[in-house]
Parts: structure tokens; C-alpha cells; sequence
């Protein structure tokens, strides 16, 4: 029952590519921001946390997208076109 409902969640935010977009953002902000306030703090081990979570984010984004790339062009859309006003998952 959980994972229906986690596929449906990820399925949903793999839609279009602005929502991948987001979820990348969502996925690297708390790496980023433990980057950046690691100097006010001082502590190593925040500074090897925060990169360590926001190269995982950025190696997830770099080796999914050309998947989800490859399905749009299966399902005939170009990355390029604006989106489909019919489509309900358009921006």
C-alpha cells in the first residue's frame, strides 16, 4: 500500500520537467544550506554532511534526467516546445 502511493508521489513529480526542476531544488537545499552556514558554525563534519548531500542530489539529477528525457521523446514531446495547455501536469 505504501509503495503505490510512493510511486504515485514520485510519478507525479516526474511529470514534466519544471517539476523535476523543483524536486531537485527541494532534494539539494538542505545540503546547500548546510554548505553555507558551515563557516558561521565551524564544524567539519556539517561542512562533509552538507557536500556529501548535495553531490547525491546533483549525481541523482545528472543520471535520471537522460531517462526522463528518453520518455518524453518516446512519448513524442520536444523538450524545446512549450507544454500542452490540455496536459493537467503543464505548469
Amino acid at each position: 500500500m505504501m509503495e503505490r502511493s510512493l510511486v504515485r508521489c514520485l510519478n507525479h513529480w516526474t511529470a514534466t520537467e519544471r517539476r523535476r526542476r523543483l524536486l531537485f531544488l527541494m532534494l539539494a537545499a538542505p545540503g546547500f544550506a548546510g554548505i553555507v552556514s558551515t563557516p558561521q558554525h565551524q564544524n567539519p563534519a556539517l561542512l562533509a554532511a552538507a557536500t556529501t548531500a548535495f553531490l547525491a542530489a546533483i549525481a541523482l539529477r545528472l543520471t535520471t534526467e537522460p531517462h526522463f528525457a528518453r520518455q518524453g521523446q518516446a512519448r513524442g514531446q520536444d523538450p524545446t516546445s512549450p507544454p500542452d495547455p490540455q496536459d493537467p501536469h503543464a505548469p
